[in-house]
């Protein structure tokens, strides 16, 4: 998943928290703008920065990657769900 699919994503997931950037900078201890940029695609969160996002936003990580997960062939996606 590129920059700009992973910010469109975290950007949506905040929206329908009906949650501000500086809310959500808030509960991540970290400044707005360093949200704006992962949401902009200018920056991407290390995997510890995601899942503190994504635990602001109610989520995890496997619900955040669902849905690039049913777009890959059967064979991948059987692999990644075992490994996982």
């Amino acid at each position: 998943m590129n920059n700009n699919k992973i910010g469109k994503q975290l950007r949506a997931l905040r929206k329908s928290k009906n949650m501000s950037t500086q809310e959500l900078a808030d509960k991540v201890s970290v400044s707005q703008s360093y949200i704006s940029k992962f949401e902009n695609g200018r920056s991407k969160p290390d995997i510890e920065m995601l899942e503190n996002i994504l635990k602001a936003l109610d989520t995890n990580l496997s619900s955040f990657f669902a849905s690039e997960l049913e777009e890959m062939p059967d064979q991948k996606r059987t692999f990644i769900r075992d490994t996982l």
